[in-house]
């Protein structure tokens, strides 16, 4: 990809993140970090600097209810990640294994994520700032919604049982689903 393009690339991720109004510079840089390689390290890094350079953002919600969201998170990728499994292997329709394998790939990709940045570790909260935990917790929520949607969209329209048993899969990826 051009310099230009992975440019693009992160200036479109940063927008993204800064999607609601609670978002800061913070929720962009962690977005840019969520999964690893995803973008160019040196653009990731001005964002990153510039997150750095702000005054210290302050935790919305409470250590113990970042906990638990975060357990929350642990379970439903391990969840999704089982009945992806479990779907793929009984797919007869080749559209709705093309949607199930880019859903494998999207969840393998957060798992990636998840796994460098030691949230599965209960302490993580304890050792890192909150603040940063929190706005990785909700990136990690919001790509699991893109993975909701991006497996529906390459799916398209399947029979009512396929597309049942998508739909499932992809109710599963919700908070608490």
């Amino acid at each position: 990809m051009s310099t230009q393009g992975r440019l693009w690339a992160v200036t479109e991720a940063t927008l993204n993140a800064l999607r609601s109004p609670y978002s800061h510079l913070l929720h962009a840089s962690v977005a840019l970090r969520a999964v690893p390689g995803e973008f160019d390290l040196v653009w990731v890094g001005k964002i990153t600097q510039a997150a750095n350079a702000q005054p210290p953002q302050s935790v919305v919600m409470e250590p113990e209810d970042i906990q638990q969201r975060l357990a929350a998170l642990s379970e439903v990728l391990a969840s999704a990640e089982s009945r992806v499994s479990a779907l793929a292997a009984q797919a007869q329709l080749p559209v709705l294994q093309q949607a199930l394998e880019l859903a494998e790939f999207l969840l393998g990709r957060l798992r990636t994520g998840w796994n460098e940045s030691g949230l599965w570790n209960p302490s993580a909260l304890l050792s890192a700032d909150a603040a940063e935990v929190e706005a990785l917790e909700d990136e990690l929520y919001f790509r699991l919604r893109g993975v909701h949607r991006a497996a529906l969209l390459r799916a398209g329209t399947l029979p009512a049982p396929q597309a049942q048993q998508l739909q499932d899969l992809c109710d599963s990826l919700a908070m608490g689903g």
